[in-house]
């Protein structure tokens, strides 16, 4: 989940993941990163690699590293925990919307911020902490209020 928050105008896929990979770099991750986002055109689920198992950030190795999901089809179910950290490692209290576009199964919801290029419009966001499937799919929010992104590693 990333630390920082956007409106819907995210500059589309291409411009989402750009925030996920300079977060990620940010924060000394490296890899190649993907925003797990919908548009008018892609699902979410389709963008994302099989590489799994994905787990949660966690702030040192003294953590026990949470599996949030152990393959590409397990993105299309709930989380095995919660998805709470941001790109630092740092706790993501439970209840951060995150922009995603994106109904259950992975697939895209017709709410998008016309494809993640507007303010104007509405989209589907989850909810991050969540265990059912409110993680990608909890309700739609404006376009103009602010949300952080899941981003994946590939």
């Amino acid at each position: 989940v990333t630390k920082t928050r956007y409106n819907g105008n995210l500059g589309g896929l291409v411009g989402a993941d750009q925030k996920c990979n300079t977060a990620a770099e940010a924060a000394g991750l490296g890899g190649t990163w993907k925003a797990w986002l919908s548009d008018s055109n892609t699902n979410a689920i389709d963008r994302i690699a099989e590489v799994g198992p994905w787990y949660d950030i966690v702030p040192n190795e003294t953590w026990v590293n949470q599996k949030v999901f152990n393959n590409k089809a397990g993105l299309a179910t709930t989380p095995l925990a919660g998805i709470q950290n941001n790109e630092d490692g740092s706790f993501n209290s439970s209840g951060t919307s995150v922009w995603t576009g994106t109904s259950v199964g992975g697939v895209a919801s017709a709410n998008h911020c016309l494809s993640w290029t507007s303010t104007s419009s509405i989209a589907v966001y989850g909810v991050a902490g969540k265990v059912n499937n409110g993680w990608t799919s909890y309700s739609t929010n404006s376009c103009s209020d602010t949300a952080s992104l899941y981003c994946i590693e590939q």
